[in-house]
Formats: structure tokens, sequence, C-alpha cells
């Protein structure tokens, strides 16, 4: 399972490795680039202006356009306005909106029948319309997480996009009271979950996991409601964050149920892992609890406050979102600062922002291939996971390269390509192009520096095809010799120097196979 996402909290990470944990068995892979094509404003005012100044915006805002603001109310305030300064091609988007309108809304959306959306928050996940060009807030949002999220809409073909932000008095007390989520309290969680372990079933075919039935009410309630089912997934989900169990499953339509549910809504059973054996002894179950709860509070915290520094010019945004989104603790997570424009970079309009990717940690481990193609063949190797291949560095040495991994990389299921950095830069999209069409989504291709040997450690099982281009390598072969994959493949020119011997070649001392005669080898 992979969970992709552009940016994650610390604390949003953390609650993940719960969630689809257990966090032992979960990797990370991340490296932030923060959006440069923004260009962002702000402007606290007062509550009887923002209705003008949000509609001159909007008279003047390139199109398509959002509106975003909190309440599903707001969005027919707005909506009626926009439509009385005679914006007909504009409609509203928000939780309410009913599963058929949503549909129709994101078609006409899609093909460029709207020009403006008034929306909620709900108008984000898999909304992916790349010419959106300006973003506005008539609203402060609870969090800059969430407030990057919705400005992210825009600009998304690499072209530039505005964002304008304007907040009132009210807006902060509105903030507040959104950012600090409701959490079940001690007394309240402990019944529940006494209530649903007691009522548990076995799971069919996991001894150690149990279904529990999310309808269930306690005794000294007499209706069955919505919202009692939801406490009983805040009970659940802050259990987990606690570590006292695992959520390891929903299921829609009863337990052992093929269907899985869409949303939360929609689960009526839910799978547990007890993790703690003292998970009924209620001063144990409290202290856990009590330490969630803070750690959830604190981080709605730390989001509430750095949209407001934001918003009031406290702080740059690309800054914040620098100190928001890079990760130092357990896990790591790089993040490059960079941002399209905000009133600090606007005072020098002849600014180029310097913008260096930062680096991306690989994965640690990959599943295990079959290698009986290679293992028939009684190759020479250079160590027993180490396979090196020469190839004449001449005009065809490019050409040789694509026709070896065309045929090898589906021979051995590779994971990954590996382009030394000048050769890619001359023939990386060939390389690519030589992967079998229905082969090329099943393949990472990495572009490495020689000299970054920080870049080379492969994961455990990997099965990697390197290609070395002219550049004399300072010790990266060795680096290969003690590698953890399951097999690396290394490609080099045959007058590739020695690492360590500048008047010898690499192939002098090194066991090999020339290319031509691994081609026969495989083709007859």
């Amino acid at each position: 399972m992979v969970l992709a996402s552009a940016t994650l909290t610390g604390s949003t990470i953390r609650d993940l490795r719960h969630l689809f944990g257990p966090p032992e068995r979960t990797h990370l892979v991340s490296a932030v680039h923060l959006r440069p094509e923004i260009r962002y404003a702000f402007l606290r005012c007062a509550e009887n202006e923002r209705r003008d100044l949000v509609l001159e915006a909007i008279r003047l805002a390139p199109r398509p356009f959002i509106l975003y603001v909190t309440r599903p109310d707001e969005t027919d305030v707005w909506l009626a306005a926009l439509r009385e300064i005679g914006l007909r091609r504009v409609d509203k988007f928000s939780g309410e909106t009913s599963a058929s309108v949503r549909e129709r809304l994101l078609k006409q959306w899609g093909a460029n029948e709207i020009d403006g959306m008034v929306a909620t928050s709900a108008f984000g996940l898999g909304v992916d319309k790349n010419d959106v060009r300006t973003i506005l807030h008539a609203t402060l949002p609870e969090s800059l997480d969430r407030y990057y999220q919705e400005v992210g809409r825009a600009g998304r073909d690499g072209c530039a996009g505005a964002a304008l932000l304007l907040y009132t008095e009210s807006d902060l007390a509105q903030a507040h009271g959104l950012a600090l989520p409701r959490l079940i309290g001690d007394e309240k969680g402990y019944e529940r979950w006494t209530m649903l372990i007691d009522h548990a079933e076995q799971h069919a075919t996991m001894p150690d996991v149990s279904w529990v039935n999310l309808a269930l009410i306690p005794a000294r309630l007499t209706m069955r409601s919505e919202a009692s089912r939801e406490w009983n997934v805040r009970a659940l989900t802050l259990m987990a964050r606690a570590g006292l169990i695992e959520l390891v499953a929903l299921a829609a339509r009863g337990k052992e149920c093929d269907e899985v549910p869409q949303s939360l809504s929609d689960a009526t059973h839910a799978a547990i892992r007890i993790l703690d054996d003292a998970h009924r002894q209620q001063d144990v179950f409290n202290d856990r609890m009590a330490r969630a709860r803070q750690d959830v509070r604190q981080a709605a915290e730390l989001g509430l406050d750095a949209i407001q520094a934001v918003a009031a010019g406290d702080i740059e945004i690309s800054e914040a979102l620098r100190q928001m989104y890079s990760v130092n603790h357990g896990d790591w997570v790089p993040v490059t600062a960079c941002c399209g424009g905000c009133s600090y970079h606007w005072e020098d309009r002849a600014e180029h922002v310097l913008y260096r990717p930062p680096v991306v940690p690989r994965l640690p481990r990959f599943a295990p291939r079959a290698l009986e193609v290679v293992d028939r063949l009684a190759l020479p190797r250079a160590a027993s996971h180490l396979l090196v291949i020469d190839v004449p560095p001449n005009l065809e040495y490019a050409g040789t390269c694509a026709t070896l991994v065309q045929l090898l990389a589906p021979a051995v299921g590779c994971h990954t390509l590996a382009l030394e950095h000048d050769f890619a830069r001359l023939h990386a999209s060939a390389i690519e192009r030589a992967l079998p069409r229905g082969y090329r989504s099943n393949v990472f291709i990495d572009i490495v520096e020689g000299r970054a040997p920080e870049q080379w450690p492969a994961g455990a099982g990997e099965v990697r095809i390197v290609i070395w281009g002219s550049e004399k390598p300072p010790a990266v072969p060795d680096d290969l010799r003690l590698s953890e994959a399951q097999l690396e493949i290394l490609v080099v020119p045959s007058e590739l120097p020695h690492p360590h011997h500048p008047t010898r070649r690499f192939i002098d001392t090194t066991p090999h196979v020339h290319a031509a005669d691994l081609l026969r080898l495989v083709t007859s």
C-alpha cells in the first residue's frame, strides 16, 4: 500500500504510521518541494469592508478562480453576491453538496463551463484542474496546512497563480474554534471502549484481531444515532494514536464484508488489534489518552499560530511552510523553501529565488525477484550479487545500453534503473523508451551523481541496473560490492578507469562479461 501526498505535517505522519502500521513496518520517503508558482497577498480588514474588497478582487481576478469560505451556509451568501454583480458562470460546492450535484459540478469545472467556484475545504482533495489562476479566501483557515492545500489548487500547470486572503476580527475566533478538534474525554472514552470490546467478535482468519460494531451505544442511551457512531470512531482513532490499539481494517455492511467503506461515515465495523494488555486498567487508559489528546491539540495550535503569523506578516510564508513540513525527529523530511512572490519578495522584483531540490531518501527494502535467467547463464560475477557488463565506448554505447535494458529489465524483474548524471543528461529518454511498454510503470528511474556516495546505497533485496557514463568513478563500484541488493547489474564503458589505479581499466581487475557475449547468450 502506498500513501501519497505533496505535504504532510509531522503529527499527520505519526497518525498515519499508527493507522496503517504498525509503525515499525512503515517507511517514509519524502522531499518536499514548495510551490514556486503562487503569489501571495494578505489583508486584515473590517467586517463592513470585506464584501466590497472581495467582489472588487473577483472582478479583476484571472479565471478560473475559487473563493474559499469556512461554513456551507457562507457559500450561499457569497454565490448570491457574485450573481448580484452579474457573474453567471459560477456555482458553489461544500460538504453538504449531494453526490450527484458534485459529479455534475466537477464535470462542468473540468470542461471550463464554470469560471468560478464558491467552496469550503470539501472542494480540494481530488480536484485537479491545472489552469486555476486565482484563489481567494474570504475567511481565515484554521491552519496553515489547510491554507496551503487550498492555494495549491492554483498554478498546477506551472504558470503563475494569485492567492489573496482577506480576514476580519471575527475570523480569528472562528478559526480557533475549528482548529481545536472535539476529542472524547476519559470517562466517555473508557465507557465506549469497554462496551465495544465486551461485544467484540474474533476475526475469522486473524486470531489476534477482533471486530467491533461501531453502531453500539452505551446502556444509558436509548437511541442509536450517527453522532453516537462517530463518537465510537473518535474513541478508537484516539486509542490508536495513543498506542493502545491498532486499527486493522474498516468494513461496510457487516464484519468480514468485502466492501470497503469510502469514508469513515460509511463504516459499520472496525477490526482492531490490542497493543497494550493494560487497556482495561482505567488509570493506564486515562494516562495514554490524555497524552494523545495533548499531542493532537498541540499540533492544532501550531497550525493555527502559523496561519495567523503569516496573515499578519510576522513571518514570510515559505519560511513558515518550511518550518511546518520539516521533520527531524524519528523521520527525516527535508524541505526547500521557495516563494513565487509575497510582500517580502515583491520589494525586489529583480530577485531570483535560488532553488535546489532536496535529496530524496531511497526505499530501504524491496520484494524479492526470481533470478533464474541470470543464474542459468552462470556468468562471472564481481561479487555474489554484482554482475559487471562492459560496453565498448563508441558511438553505439547508449544504444547498446538501451538494448541491455530492454532485454534484462523484464527478465530479472528490475526494480530500479540508476543512471549516472552525465549519461542521463544525454540519454535518459532513450533508456526509458527501451523499457517494454507494459513494464515502464514498474521501474523506478534514479539519476545519481557519481561523486555523491550518499545516493548510492541500494535497498535490501533490490534488483537494480546501474548505467555508468564516462566520468571516472571515485569509489562507486567499491560501494556496490557492499550493497544489500539482491542483484546489481553494473554497465560500464570498457575504457572506464579504475577508481584507485588511474593507469588501469576498471574491468582489468574485476570479473565481468562483455555486452556482445551477454546479448548473444540471452537471445540464443
